[in-house]
């Protein structure tokens, strides 16, 4: 709760955690000392602290990164998106789905050879409709930085902007890592909205969940 309090006195109202990936030593997010330790169940239990603490503060929570990066021993962002052959362990969202919280994200540059075996994760209707399905709850799907190297270099900004909203993410993320890529993101955006390649009620609907979110979020209920 007092990271929430914190948060909330510098004017943050969102946090992009808590990290639940299961990670392995050696892998590029264990570099940062981003992951909890621990077993499924003991990270979604301390994951779902943090979201039910950082509500209490008045901060919404994304839980991340869904599936999961553990394991990937060189950075996808930069170096080469990765394929894997199995579904990482998913009990931890699962269990710290129970606090509800506001986001999940969904992972960006790691295709799941079983779910796709063609597109990235948060790209692909399969990998949505997975999360969808796995992790129960009223929340907003919100990508990983869709404007990284190497999914720019594997798709295009376009595409991977247009194939995200149209598989079902609502918040498109872009970390800017060229000063034009947000706007150039919503200009692909709008164009694929224009030519009907994505469903203007898909865009207005999560349109009106962030609205409606952003409305409660000063006072948000426990869960």
């Amino acid at each position: 709760m007092k990271r929430g309090v914190g948060l909330k006195d510098l004017g943050i109202n969102l946090n992009l955690a808590p990290v639940l990936d299961m990670c392995v030593d050696g892998d590029f997010l264990t570099q940062y000392d981003r992951c909890f330790r621990g077993t499924p169940e003991e990270i979604g239990e301390l994951g779902e602290n943090v979201i039910l603490g950082q509500r209490a503060g008045g901060i919404m929570s994304v839980a991340k990164h869904f599936p999961g990066y553990g394991g990937i021993t060189q950075d996808p962002e930069t170096v080469e998106i990765s394929v894997e052959d199995e579904i990482p362990e998913i009990e931890q969202f699962q269990v710290a789905g129970a606090a509800t919280p506001e986001f999940v994200m969904a992972v960006v540059d790691v295709i799941y050879q079983p779910i796709d075996p063609d597109l990235s994760f948060a790209i692909s209707p399969h990998g949505i409709n997975f999360l969808r399905e796995e992790i129960a709850g009223d929340y907003l799907v919100i990508s990983d930085d869709l404007a990284t190297e190497t999914m720019k270099n594997k798709y295009s900004l376009k595409n991977t902007v247009t194939l995200a909203a149209k598989a079902g993410v609502d918040v498109l993320l872009i970390s800017a890592n060229e000063p034009e890529d947000p706007l150039n993101a919503f200009k692909f955006l709008l164009e694929a909205v224009r030519e009907g390649i994505v469903a203007e009620q898909d865009i207005d609907g999560s349109f009106t969940k962030i609205l409606d979110l952003k409305s409660t979020f000063g006072n948000l209920p426990e869960r």
